[in-house]
């Protein structure tokens, strides 16, 4: 195996913990990235964790470490609601990745949803080594206070 896994809890809602699950490539490995993974299914299904071995082994083989994320689901949330804790995911990830699993000194996000992802417009996301976040593009979301 190429890499090592841990998983967080970043928030909860209504009791329930929303989590992140980092893959971390071997530490013999040249340290790249972190890609930030919000699975597909239109916001209705999946899960952080349903990344294909395939595509985790190759990742972590190239350096790249994921952090898998949760986050709320429809119908049984509202869209504000997803929005906000998608970005509450992010937010910890900036502010405790340093201290926890992921280098945060440089992320990118990812998804796969074949370019009609809540994460579309997205090109890059760096940080620098004070974990502040530099908005190279932001989301085409209604409310502007949402970005990567």
């Amino acid at each position: 195996m190429t890499y090592s896994q841990e998983t967080y809890t970043f928030a909860t809602f209504k009791g329930i913990p929303l989590k992140a699950t980092f893959y971390r490539p071997s530490s013999t490995i040249t340290y790249q990235a972190t890609l930030l993974y919000f699975h597909g299914g239109g916001l209705i299904f999946g899960q952080r964790d349903d990344l294909p071995e395939t595509y985790l082994t190759l990742l972590t083989q190239a350096g790249y470490g994921i952090l898998g994320i949760d986050y709320l689901l429809a119908p049984e949330s509202r869209l504000d609601l997803i929005i906000d804790y998608a970005q509450a995911a992010v937010d910890w990830f900036l502010a405790s990745a340093s201290q926890t699993a992921a280098d945060a000194s440089s992320a990118k996000p990812k998804n796969d949803n074949n370019g009609n992802s809540q994460t579309d417009n997205i090109q890059e996301l760096t940080v620098d080594a004070d974990n502040k976040h530099e908005n190279k593009n932001k989301l085409n979301l209604p409310h502007n206070r949402y970005y990567l």
